[in-house]
């Protein structure tokens, strides 16, 4: 999921090996096995449903792609998790499917597997252990997806060098992520604010964070179109703790001689919240076009 060029890929290896199984005992993430937020949008009646509310934003992109034409979809998931968002995509797509997950854990691919039993009997999906930022594929993908996986790369531009070089002219690709807000917003982020972003990206192994824009100039640089912008903020349900408390546990955290990669996570995700009711980070969905150089 992240480049061997960061100092910090084992950490964050180490980092999913550990907390992947706790993250699949949330809640109804129990049922769907994914490992991303709920998103609340239109017509959401139940978390399984805001679950897997991008991901239909996904299998919408999909048949569009594919209305008109017989042809099968190839499609990447940079960052796959436990394979839950391939697994929906190709028990909800007509015709042919055919899903390629990529993970940095070695516990991800091996549970990834195991739910294949039970959820992809044909087997439409496989699943890869390496680096997104060296995948062992040749291009030939009609649509990439990254659900909370972009920000763990420390490098846009080779992110979106490779991602250009998987799809053929006229794919897509796709991010859910979080972005800086900061400019867009009018904000100046205080010392403070900066704090929780700090907390967040520790705890997260996010290691950068770019405005929008940013976003788009690079990826226009390597023949990537930005088709669609949209904020998913508002679609989410913030509750975070005090902003005091969180300060407190970060720091007491933080002088632990043994860190828990754990409780660094749930740290990072209230931070992550603060960050998100302060307007300091947004969710937002970004599409994005392959056209010719």
């Amino acid at each position: 999921m992240f480049s061997d060029q960061n100092d910090n890929l084992g950490s964050i290896r180490d980092y999913y090996d550990q907390n992947t199984p706790r993250f699949l005992s949330y809640g109804e993430q129990r049922r769907t096995r994914t490992i991303h937020r709920p998103v609340w949008g239109e017509g959401v009646k139940s978390e399984v449903e805001a679950l897997h509310f991008v991901h239909n934003l996904i299998l919408g992109e999909l048949r569009v792609r594919q209305k008109g034409t017989n042809k099968g979809m190839l499609v990447l998931d940079m960052g796959c998790g436990v394979g839950a968002s391939l697994f929906y995509l190709a028990n909800n797509m007509d015709g042919e499917f055919n899903g390629v997950g990529l993970t940095i854990s070695p516990v991800q691919v091996r549970i990834a597997l195991e739910e294949q039993l039970k959820k992809d009997p044909e087997e439409k999906c496989q699943f890869v252990l390496g680096d997104f930022l060296r995948p062992p594929f040749r291009k030939g993908f009609d649509l990439i997806f990254a659900i909370e996986s972009f920000a763990h790369s420390a490098d846009p531009q080779s992110f979106f060098h490779v991602a250009a070089g998987l799809l053929k002219l006229g794919g897509r690709l796709v991010l859910c992520d979080d972005f800086l807000a900061g400019s867009t917003k009018g904000n100046v982020i205080s010392d403070r604010k900066k704090g929780w972003l700090k907390i967040f990206q520790d705890g997260w192994g996010v290691n950068g964070l770019w405005e929008p824009s940013f976003v788009e100039r690079v990826a226009g640089d390597k023949s990537l179109v930005l088709i669609k912008d949209d904020d998913l903020t508002p679609y989410l349900r913030l509750k975070p703790l005090p902003k005091i408390i969180i300060e407190l546990l970060s720091a007491a955290i933080g002088i632990l001689p043994n860190k828990s990669l754990y409780w660094q996570s749930v740290i990072g995700g209230q931070a992550l919240q603060l960050c998100l009711a302060h307007e300091v980070v947004e969710y937002r969905y970004l599409a994005f076009d392959r056209r010719t150089n």
